[in-house]
């Protein structure tokens, strides 16, 4: 069985990869009942944080390091700061989920060039 911390932990980090969804805007209509469960507080302390990752990965002049930095560096104790960093990281490859698993949903329409193929 988890300890009360790590139940604690796991639900916050799937409350990140809720927020992460709605800030993308990746989650179908039939499912937004889901985003009701998200807690208040986290939505409005990472909302904000989740955009500029967005602008991060779309070519700001800050990086992700930067970020991290700014954000733990308000932080004074140690554990808080480390749980912060990893959930970061949690967001980060949230972003990586969900642009793999848009690929894979998007047809194939290139194809090798195979002479006499496809003609």
């Amino acid at each position: 069985p988890l300890m009360d911390e790590e139940v604690n932990l796991l639900i916050t980090w799937l409350n990140l990869v809720y927020i992460t969804i709605e800030v993308l805007n990746y989650l179908p209509t039939t499912k937004k009942d889901l985003l009701e469960s998200v807690d208040d507080k986290l939505r409005q302390r990472y909302t904000g944080l989740i955009k500029e990752m967005v602008d991060i990965r779309s070519g700001s002049t800050m990086t992700l390091g930067d970020l991290i930095k700014r954000e733990t560096d308000k932080i004074d104790d140690p554990m808080q700061k480390a749980l912060d960093r990893e959930s970061v990281r949690v967001i980060w490859f949230s972003f990586t989920v969900i642009d793999e698993e848009r690929e894979f949903k998007e047809p194939a329409s290139a194809r090798p060039h195979i002479p006499g193929a496809f003609e």
